[in-house]
C-alpha cells in the first residue's frame, strides 16, 4: 500500500511511527502547511506542500487525514475522499452524521473509499458499544478519560487570545456507580473537563471563560474547570498525551460487561488505530466499493496483517 500524510501535528507524527512498522507499506510523503519549516528535520519520508497533493493522485493509494475535527477535516476529508481513499479520526461525536454525509457524496463522485472516525472513540469504543448495545439492552455507557482530550484542546486553542492550551476529561469519582443507579444518566454529567490556558497579554480571561462555556458539543452543559497558567506552564508539566476510556454495559438480570483502555500516548495510540484500520480500507478498496464506511463496518478479520489468521484467535 502506498500511503500519504496529510497534517503533521501530533496525529500525523503517531501515524508516520506505526505506518514505518509495516513492511507491506510504502510512505511516500508528509503533505504539510508547514513544509518549508520541516524540510530540514532529519527523517525517511519527504515533505511537501499540502497544496501539491493532487498532483500525486496516481502515485498514493492511501491518504491518512490527520488535521483537527473541529476546523479542518469537516473541509478536507471530503476535498481527498474526492481523488482518493482516505482515512480520518473525526471524533466531533455530534456532528459525525453530518461528516459521513459529506464525505459519502464526495467519494461516491470520486469513486473512492473513505473510513471516517478511525481513533479510539469514536473507533474501538464505538465498535464495543455496538457489540454491549447488541447483547445487553438495558444500559450501555461511555467514561472518558481521565487523559487529554485533542479535540478539546484544539478547540480551545482556536479561540483567539489563546497562545496555548490543553484540555483534560475526567470521569466523576463516583461514575461508574451512578450509572449503575441511573441507567439514564447522561455522560455530561458523568465527567468534568479540566482546562489549562495560557493567553496573550491582552486578552480578557473572563471573555474567553465565557466564550469557553458556551461551546457547543465540547463544553457547554459539562462541568468545566477553567486554570489560566503563565507561559511555559503548559509545555513544562502538560505535555503528555495520556487517555483513558471505557464502555460499561449491564442488564438487569446480572449480566455486565466492561471493556477499559488506557495509553500513555493519544496519537502514537491513534496513529497506530489509523494505520490498522487503513490497510484494511485499502483492501475493502479492491472490491470495487465507494463512499464512506465507519469502523463498524471493517469485518474484524481484515484487521489482521500478519501470518495470523481468524483461527489463532478462536
Amino acid at each position: 500500500m502506498r500511503a500519504a500524510i496529510f497534517g503533521y501535528g501530533n496525529l500525523g507524527k503517531g501515524v508516520e511511527k506505526a505506518l514505518l512498522k509495516k513492511t507491506d507499506v510504502e510512505v511516500i510523503g508528509i503533505f504539510t502547511r508547514r513544509k518549508a519549516e520541516l524540510s530540514s528535520k532529519e527523517s525517511a519520508v519527504p515533505f511537501y506542500d499540502a497544496g501539491d497533493i493532487l498532483r500525486y493522485k496516481d502515485s498514493v493509494d492511501v491518504v491518512f487525514n490527520c488535521g483537527g475535527s473541529h476546523a479542518e477535516l469537516p473541509k478536507t476529508t471530503p476535498f481527498l475522499a474526492s481523488s482518493f481513499h482516505v482515512i480520518d479520526s473525526f471524533d466531533h461525536h455530534a456532528a459525525i452524521k453530518e461528516h459521513y454525509s459529506n464525505v459519502d457524496l464526495a467519494a461516491k463522485k470520486g469513486e473512492r473509499l473513505a473510513l471516517i472516525s478511525a481513533g479510539w472513540d469514536p473507533g474501538i469504543l464505538s465498535v464495543i458499544w455496538i457489540l454491549s448495545a447488541s447483547f445487553l439492552h438495558d444500559s450501555v455507557h461511555t467514561l472518558w478519560g481521565p487523559g487529554v482530550s485533542q479535540g478539546h484542546s484544539e478547540v480551545l486553542r482556536k479561540i483567539e487570545g489563546v497562545k496555548n492550551a490543553v484540555s483534560y476529561t475526567v470521569p466523576n469519582k463516583n461514575a461508574e456507580e451512578v450509572i449503575l443507579r441511573d441507567p439514564a444518566a447522561k455522560e455530561k454529567n458523568l465527567h468534568t473537563r479540566i482546562c489549562y490556558l495560557e493567553l496573550d497579554e491582552r486578552a480578557d480571561p473572563k471573555k474567553i471563560e465565557k466564550q469557553i462555556r458556551s461551546i457547543p458539543d465540547y463544553f457547554y452543559g459539562y462541568n468545566v474547570e477553567i486554570h489560566f497558567v503563565s507561559n511555559g506552564e503548559i509545555q513544562k508539566n502538560h505535555s503528555a498525551f495520556p487517555h483513558a476510556g471505557k464502555v460499561l454495559a449491564f442488564e438487569k438480570t446480572g449480566t455486565t460487561f466492561s471493556f477499559g483502555l488506557q495509553t500513555r500516548s493519544n496519537p502514537d495510540f491513534t496513529g497506530s488505530v489509523m494505520t490498522v484500520y487503513g490497510l484494511a480500507l485499502w483492501e475493502m478498496s479492491k472490491t470495487g466499493k465507494t463512499g464512506a464506511i465507519t469502523p463498524a463496518d471493517v469485518p474484524t478479520g481484515l484487521l489482521l496483517h500478519d501470518s495470523r489468521t481468524i483461527f489463532d484467535y478462536i
